[in-house]
This record gives structure tokens, sequence and C-alpha cells, in this order.
């Protein structure tokens, strides 16, 4: 059965769904229907196996086109890069980042609003900075979102554990800064990366509004605490 040919891997909060609305419309590419889809960090799904995943998120996919899908919770999960390694040593990566202090936070705004989080912000980061050596090495799961978050912002390490794998030639990062300010250019580039035509394709939601809520660093304080995790 084919494989996936391209996956973005994170990060959360940055963008990934700005990114993922304009590879949708690509007419040479197929993606789930829903931005993310777990599967690789999704124990029971997974367990399910591949062929089951296709039936229920690519089901009618042309395997002509070039399959992928964009999930932002694989960048920090510590069994994803060796699970998609497995899954296609060939596979096509890219990330996009944004500044982890405003990335964090972003993230922590999100799972207080949705009622995950209770925690004042610096009480949450106080304790997180405490348990980051086993969050480092925990595999987070789907329904555990406010768990650890700080250290997924820890991106050098993060993509360490996929450089493990796969070679530098098959991993593109891109910065949140360069998909706002010029969108054309930051979806050219991964398209060309994943082997999608570039030149002939421009989705009618290109340069259309993006979240720039977070752009401003909004606590320098943290940058010291930041430095001092190990």
């Amino acid at each position: 059965m084919k494989r996936l040919d391209f996956v973005g891997i994170g990060a959360t909060k940055s963008g990934t769904s700005t990114l993922h609305r304009l590879l949708e419309e690509h007419p040479g590419l197929a993606l789930p229907a829903g931005k993310e889809a777990p599967f690789f960090n999704h124990e029971a799904r997974f367990a399910r196996g591949w062929e089951r995943f296709v039936e229920e998120e690519l089901s009618g996919a042309s395997p002509d086109r070039l399959w992928g899908k964009v999930t932002p919770q694989y960048l920090a999960h510590v069994a994803v890069p060796a699970r998609l390694y497995e899954h296609n040593p060939e596979l096509r990566l890219f990330a996009l980042l944004r500044n982890p202090i405003d990335q964090t936070y972003s993230y922590y705004r999100m799972v207080r609003r949705d009622g995950l989080e209770r925690r004042t912000f610096g009480d949450a980061i106080a304790e997180m900075r405490r348990t980051a050596a086993h969050d480092r090495e925990r595999p987070i799961a789907p329904d555990a979102r406010a768990v650890g978050y700080l250290v997924r912002a820890e991106y050098a390490r993060c993509l360490d554990r996929y450089l493990e794998r796969f070679p530098k030639r098959q991993l593109l990062v891109h910065f949140t800064e360069e998909l706002r300010d010029d969108p054309e250019a930051t979806l050219r580039s991964v398209l060309r990366h994943i082997g999608a035509d570039a030149d002939g394709y421009r989705p009618a939601t290109l340069g259309g509004a993006f979240n720039r809520g977070g752009d401003a660093q909004r606590f320098p304080w943290l940058v010291p605490l930041a430095r001092r995790i190990t």
C-alpha cells in the first residue's frame, strides 16, 4: 500500500494551519481533510495499522498524487521519528517554527481556553521546569495536551531526533515570520522540497489573513528562565 511522501512535523501554534490550507488545494497532493489527523503519535490508531488509517483519512486519494499530512505534535514526540523512518525512509519532512517563548505562551492560552490548564502561566512554567527532564523522554498522548508543553519548544533537541534517522537533505525548516511576510516564497520552497509543482500553483487562500497574535515577545523575563532549562 502507498505510504506518505511528506509530513509537516511542527511546531504547534506556529502557522501550520495556514500552511495546511495552502497545501490542501494543490492538485498534485493528497492530505487528510482535517489538519493533524494523528496516527504515528496516537497509540490506538497506530496499533490498528496504516491500511485502516488510509481507509479513514485518505480513502479515494489517487496513488499518483503525493500523499502527506501536517501534524505539529509530531515534532516533540519521542517515538515518532523512528516510526516515520520505518514507514518511509525517503520521507520528506518540513517544520515551521516560531519564537519558542511566544509559541509556548500561545499554546498555554489555547489549552487554558479549552479548560485543560488552570494554572497561571508563571506557575505552569515553574512546574514544567521541575519536570523538564522527565517530560523530554515521555511520549505525549494526544489527549494530554496540557502536560509538559514547555519542552516541546526545544526545537534543536526535537529536530536532532529526526536527524538521527533522516539525512539533512530530507528536512526543511521555515519560520512563522517567513510564512507571514512572504507566503508565496515559503509555499514555493515547501512544494519544491516535497517534489510538487511549485511554479504553476497559486491557491486562492494565498495572502489571506494570517494570525499575527503573539509576534511581540510578551514575557521577556522568561528568556533567562528558558536558558537555564537543562
